[in-house]
C-alpha cells in the first residue's frame, strides 16, 4: 500500500492544508487509537453518541479515550464494510473517512480531518496516522498549489505566497525569496535527473535548487514568459515549461527553445504537460484544447474532434495507454485510437472542473476537482469521495503518491 497525499484549499477555514495518509492494513475487530499513544485503549462507550448518528454502516460500538489522550481519536469498524470514523470528542461530529468492500483491509485510502483532530489506526507494523499539517506544525502557508516527492522521499509543497516547504517525515523546512527563491507563489515542482529541484513561479520565472543555493531563470535568460504553470522532464533529460502567455519552452541544460502558436501550438496558455509512453508530448491549453507534439509538428484537438472541453487543466496516461484530459467546467475525456470518450464528473456537479489527475502505483487514476472532492477510477469504475466521506474540503488542487 502506498501513501497518498491530498492537498485541499479550504474555502471556509484556512487551517486545512495537507492530509497525510499512512497505515494500510487493519486488524480485524474494532479498535480505537490515539496518535499520541503507543498502545490502543478501550474505555467506556461514548453514551451520548448513538449508533444512529454514525454515517458508516453496521457500527456496533464506540469507545472514548481518556481525557489526556483527546482529541486524537478514531473508530475502526470491520463489519462487512470496514470503515474509519473520525470523531471530534468536543462536538461529537462524526463522519466516515474511507470505506472499502475489502474485508481484509483498506486498499485505496483517502484521508480527511477536521480542525481539531489527527487520527491514528493500527496496522501490521505499528501505529500509522492521518495527520493534518498546518502553519502551526511548520508549513509555510496553508494554501497549497502543488506537491512533489523527491527521489530521497522528501515531500515538497508549493504555496500561494509562502514559498516552498520541504517535509522530511519529521520536520518542515521553508524556502522563500529571502533564501533565493525567485517568487513566493509556486505553481509547480519537479526534480531533474541530476537531483536538482525546479520551482515554477507566478511572475518570476523558474528557480533551480541544487541543495545549497538557487539559480533563477526568467525572460531575461530566454524563457518566453515568467508565469510557469507546469514543469516536466522528458526521457532525454530535457525540461519542458508550460507558461501563461508564452506557450512552451524546453531547456537542454544550456539554452531555452520556445514553441508558441506561431509553430502550431493550439494556445499560448499551457496549463499541463505530459510525455506519453510513445514519446509524444501533450499540452493542455486554456482555450485551445490539447496539442500533441511528435517531435516534428503539432496536432491539435478541440471539441470539434470530440474533446469534452477546450480548457484543459490536467492530463495523465493510464496503464492501458489511454490519455485522460481534465477540463474546466466540462468533466473528463479519455482518448484512445483517435476516439474521445467523455465523462461528466460523478456526483451532483457533473460539469465540475478537474484540476489534477494522478496515477498511483496500482494503476488507479485519481481526479481532483474544483467542488466535487476526489474521484477514483479503477478497473472501469468511478468512486467519488467528498466531505461527506471525511475529506477536509471538496476542492482538490493536487494529489501526490509518496515513495512509502
Amino acid at each position: 500500500m502506498q501513501q497518498v497525499i491530498i492537498m485541499t484549499e479550504s474555502l471556509e477555514r484556512k487551517n486545512h492544508a495537507i492530509v497525510f495518509l499512512m497505515a494500510p492494513v487493519f486488524y480485524t475487530g474494532m479498535l480505537l487509537f490515539s496518535a499520541a499513544c503507543s498502545q490502543h485503549k478501550k474505555e467506556r462507550p461514548l453514551a451520548e453518541v448513538a449508533e444512529k448518528k454514525l454515517s458508516a454502516p453496521r457500527t456496533t460500538m464506540l469507545y472514548q479515550l481518556p481525557e489526556k489522550d483527546r482529541p486524537k481519536v478514531i473508530l475502526m469498524d470491520t463489519m462487512p464494510k470496514p470503515s474509519v470514523i473520525n470523531v471530534n470528542i468536543r462536538n461529537s461530529a462524526i463522519g466516515p473517512v474511507v470505506e472499502t468492500d475489502n474485508k481484509k483491509g483498506i486498499q485505496k485510502l483517502l484521508a480527511g480531518s477536521d480542525t481539531a483532530n489527527s487520527v491514528a489506526i493500527n496496522e501490521a507494523k505499528g501505529i500509522g496516522f492521518f495527520a493534518t499539517f498546518t502553519t502551526d506544525d511548520g508549513l509555510s502557508l496553508d494554501q497549497i498549489y502543488c506537491s512533489y516527492t523527491d527521489k530521497w522521499g522528501n515531500l515538497w509543497f508549493g504555496t500561494n505566497g509562502g514559498g516552498v516547504s520541504k517535509y522530511d517525515g519529521k520536520n518542515f523546512t521553508t524556502y522563500t525569496s529571502a533564501h533565493g527563491l525567485a517568487n513566493n507563489v509556486v505553481w509547480c515542482i519537479t526534480q531533474d535527473h541530476n537531483g536538482n529541484l525546479w520551482f515554477g513561479t507566478d511572475g518570476s520565472g523558474v528557480s533551480k535548487y541544487d541543495g545549497e543555493s538557487f539559480t533563477n531563470y526568467s525572460t531575461a535568460e530566454g524563457l518566453p514568459d515568467n508565469v510557469i504553470f507546469c514543469i516536466v522532464e522528458d526521457k532525454k533529460n530535457n525540461l519542458w515549461f508550460g507558461t501563461l502567455k508564452g506557450g512552451v519552452s524546453t531547456w537542454n541544460g544550456k539554452r531555452f527553445k520556445n514553441y508558441s502558436t506561431k509553430e502550431g501550438l493550439a494556445n499560448n496558455a499551457v496549463k499541463t504537460i505530459i510525455e506519453d509512453s510513445k514519446g509524444n508530448f501533450w499540452f493542455g491549453t486554456l482555450g485551445g484544447g490539447v496539442s500533441k507534439w511528435d517531435g516534428k509538428s503539432f496536432t491539435n484537438y478541440t471539441t470539434k474532434e470530440g474533446l469534452i472541453g477546450n480548457k484543459v487543466l490536467s492530463v495523465a496516461e493510464d496503464n492501458s495507454g489511454n490519455l485522460w484530459f481534465g477540463t474546466e467546467g466540462k468533466g473528463m475525456s479519455k482518448y484512445r485510437g483517435n476516439i474521445f470518450t467523455n465523462y461528466p464528473v460523478p456526483g451532483e456537479l457533473s460539469n465540475d472542473a478537474v484540476l489534477c489527475i494522478a496515477k498511483d502505483k496500482q494503476g488507479a487514476l485519481w481526479f481532483g476537482t474544483q467542488n466535487s472532492g476526489v474521484i477514483q477510477y479503477d478497473k472501469g469504475i468511478f468512486t467519488r469521495y467528498s466531505t461527506a466521506n471525511g475529506l477536509a474540503n471538496n476542492q482538490i488542487r493536487t494529489i501526490t503518491e509518496d515513495e512509502k
